[in-house]
């Protein structure tokens, strides 16, 4: 509460009245200089872990690890007197724009947009503080963030108000227009007070004001009434160079007496405090609403923000009384307009006035506003403008580089679980393989070799000694061929059965491996099975990667292309899925069935020079013959000369049974010939048929089985070790900036409130 000058007589008469009230009360309520205030001290180990269930997270930490940490940086740092020389200076401002410059890599971004944006925000503010040309183009912003239950918006109206202007006719209640301001506002909007000579011009957000101590400490005071925790709320506090947190000893009676686990609602000025109990030039003003005394409050802070945040608040806490505040305004209006009334007694007039400026005098010295405005009005004085600015960027750039090195660790736990699930997923599938094969060819130490006992047999593999299942089916595919040689289609059948030989033979190689149909189909059904099975899990673990991905923090880039990427990769892999039908594992067969059967093979082969041999023979049979008869029957009617080239009927019967033996010799031999080129191809084409069906399997478990989720499986693989590269490369440059930046802060020296005006 400054006061304006309006005459020198009421000034003399209101200066007497304070210094005589200054010397009868002393000064009470300011924590600050009371000998319980704790200063700097080691926090024991419970109080380091102790910290309230609702706090919210500084950066990606808790309240109390961020808050200790403050405390770690701050307890080697020594603790000035009440002197500004004794402040311990910050690194140059200059240094520290570097170092921000240095995480806001466009290219890689260690940080997220808010982060950035509050560095550029730095950087855009000290070229305008470097290029202002006199002191009051860069104002030193004070923030006072409370909430209207502490009665905020009464200690600010009490803070700029100013009863002597009012006594002229003409003169408003400044002070009331602006809390009239303030209760208009919705919540956690931002009110800026700052100087402007004449009347009070307010706006929507803004309002200028003709007060000395602004425009003297060329302050601009911005109020922030029921904060909410956003990212505007913290854009806010990070970009002023002093900010005050007014709470009230009610709020905090309340925090000592409930339990810890009930803190899931805690205030959200009780946050704001957890998160920037370490800025300097940060104070805790408590507003005395029951009246209760120092150790009461300090158990409360304790509570409400652990121990670590209240060992740093409590050396520079100043307690007010915000109704006494408006009751020693009220008082002084009073005693202002009080000597103007007529009065029947001068000395009834006398007791009058003289009670009303004790009254004044009582509640102002109870209010102590005057300390809290002393200690606002000499922030800069005591460090200077620019000094102000480098600690608050200073600060700024220790919770960004807090953040970053939080979000690579944060990143690299996320890779960790990407490793894990896709490591997990590997291992799977290769256990499906495995057991799928060895359900089909277990090891040779499994099993006999023989076929199985179940309802709907496998095949096992041949052992030593044992025929396997493909044996069995080559075997008997074998009888039947040669059962159908033997029985339909003698060599001697040949002649008038040549016709029939393709069909016959055709028939009997359509049931080419014919034992083994009904197992695969069996087989095939368990795949489509199994195919289902493993599309859900290839799906779930895309699921999980997507989860995972989303969770990674900046300084990934490529995370969103990256993820859309494997989605539709993974979407075209699986409509590409070919479906399992009955048939898909006896493509062996079917491809072994089809050659046989096909032209030129060896069916085809054997049926073409099986007919040019039945034709060549019949022919050779039908010339013999004729050559043989002819000769025989016309040998009589020949005349004497050629008679001698005639055959005897006995002896043309001779030659012609001859002639036939030859032709059928030939005819057996060359049919004979020709059915063991035709087992030679029969054998080609049944050898490996156990290990083709093998490959076969493998490759439908592979392609079309375990492909989506081995897809799924190598390329979240891939981009993991990507990432990890990227995120080794952000973990260096920020250590590297770590290393380069001072690891304490200066501490505040704790205030000795002026308790006069």
């Amino acid at each position: 509460m400054s006061l304006a000058t309006p005459s020198r007589s009421v000034q003399r008469g209101l200066r007497l009245r304070l210094s005589s009230a200054a010397t009868a009360c002393p000064p009470s309520r300011c924590l600050a200089s009371s000998p319980a205030v704790i200063g700097s001290r080691q926090l024991p180990p419970s109080s380091r872990d102790s910290c309230p269930l609702g706090a919210s997270l500084i950066h990606t930490t808790s309240t109390s690890a961020q808050a200790v940490e403050a405390v770690s940086r701050a307890k080697d740092t020594v603790i000035a007197s009440s002197s500004s020389s004794a402040v311990a200076a910050s690194e140059p401002l200059s240094d520290t724009l570097i170092r921000a410059r240095q995480l806001t890599n466009a290219s890689n971004p260690v940080l997220a947009a808010q982060w950035v944006n509050r560095l550029e925000q730095l950087s855009s503010k000290a070229r305008h503080f470097d290029e202002a040309a006199g002191h009051a183009a860069c104002p030193t912003r004070v923030v006072l963030v409370g909430s209207s239950l502490s009665q905020t918006r009464q200690l600010v109206a009490a803070m700029i108000d100013e009863p002597l202007r009012e006594v002229g006719i003409h003169q408003v209640n400044e002070a009331e227009l602006i809390s009239t301001a303030l209760a208009s506002l919705p919540p956690s909007t931002a009110f800026t007070i700052r100087y402007a000579p004449g009347p009070a011009q307010l706006s929507a957000d803004t309002a200028s004001l003709d007060r000395h101590w602004l425009q003297s400490a060329n302050l601009h005071l911005t109020v922030l009434v029921d904060p909410e925790p956003s990212e505007a709320t913290y854009d806010l506090v990070y970009d002023c160079e002093a900010a005050f947190f007014i709470t009230d000893d009610y709020a905090l009676s309340r925090s000592a007496h409930t339990q810890r686990s009930s803190y899931a609602h805690a205030s959200p000025l009780h946050d704001l405090l957890c998160r920037f109990a370490a800025k300097p030039n940060v104070r805790l003003v408590v507003n005395s609403i029951l009246g209760l005394d120092h150790s009461h409050i300090v158990d409360g802070l304790e509570a409400a923000t652990g121990a670590a945040v209240g060992a740093l608040l409590l050396p520079n806490l100043i307690s007010v009384r915000a109704s006494d505040a408006l009751a020693a305004n009220a008082a002084l209006r009073q005693a202002l307009t009080k000597p103007n009334q007529p009065v029947e007694s001068v000395g009834v007039r006398t007791d009058a006035s003289t009670l009303l400026w004790d009254e004044f005098s009582r509640h102002f010295q109870r209010s102590n506003v005057g300390s809290l405005i002393d200690v606002v009005q000499s922030l800069e004085s005591r460090q200077g403008c620019e000094a102000l600015f480098a600690q608050s960027a200073a600060f700024l750039l220790q919770h960004c580089l807090d953040e970053a090195m939080a979000t690579v660790r944060r990143n690299r736990a996320c890779l960790y679980q990407l490793h894990a699930v896709t490591a997990e997923a590997s291992a799977r599938e290769q256990a499906t393989l495995k057991q799928s094969l060895e359900r089909i060819w277990p090891p040779a130490t499994a099993y006999t070799g023989q076929l199985a006992s179940e309802d709907v047999h496998v095949w096992r593999p041949a052992a030593p000694g044992s025929n396997s299942a493909v044996d069995v089916a080559m075997r008997q595919t074998d009888e039947s061929i040669e059962a159908t040689f033997d029985s339909k289609l003698q060599w001697w059948k040949l002649v008038w059965k040549v016709d029939d030989l393709r069909k016959e033979l055709e028939a009997t190689c359509a049931n080419f491996a014919a034992s083994l149909e009904s197992d695969l189909a069996y087989e095939s059904g368990r795949l489509a099975t199994l195919q289902s099975e493993h599309v859900r899990a290839a799906d779930e673990l895309l699921h999980q990667f997507r989860r995972i991905a989303s969770e990674l923090g900046p300084g990934i880039p490529a995370v969103t292309r990256d993820v859309a990427l494997l989605t539709n990769e993974a979407e075209a892999g699986r409509s590409s899925l070919r479906t399992i039908e009955p048939s898909t594992l006896m493509e062996p067969i079917e491809r072994r069935r089809a050659q046989l059967l096909q032209v030129g093979g060896p069916i085809d082969e054997l049926a073409t020079k099986s007919r040019r041999l039945a034709v060549t023979s019949s022919a050779a049979v039908a010339v013999t013959a004729a050559g043989v008869g002819s000769a025989s029957v016309l040998g009589a009617s020949l005349d004497a000369t050629a008679a001698s080239l005639a055959l005897d009927p006995s002896t043309g019967l001779g030659l012609g049974l001859l002639t036939l033996t030859l032709v059928g010799w030939r005819m057996q031999g060359q049919y004979n010939k020709y059915r063991r080129r035709f087992r030679q191809d029969w054998q080609r084409f049944s050898e490996g048929l156990d290990q083709d069906l093998k490959r076969n399997f493998e490759a439908v478990l592979r392609n079309n089985i375990l492909g989506p989720s081995t897809l799924a499986s190598q390329r979240i693989a891939t981009l993991t070790r990507d990432w990890t590269a990227t995120v080794n490369h952000n973990e260096s440059r920020v250590r590297s900036v770590a290393a380069s930046t001072p690891t304490s802060l200066p501490a505040d020296a704790p205030q000795q409130p002026n308790n006069t005006l």
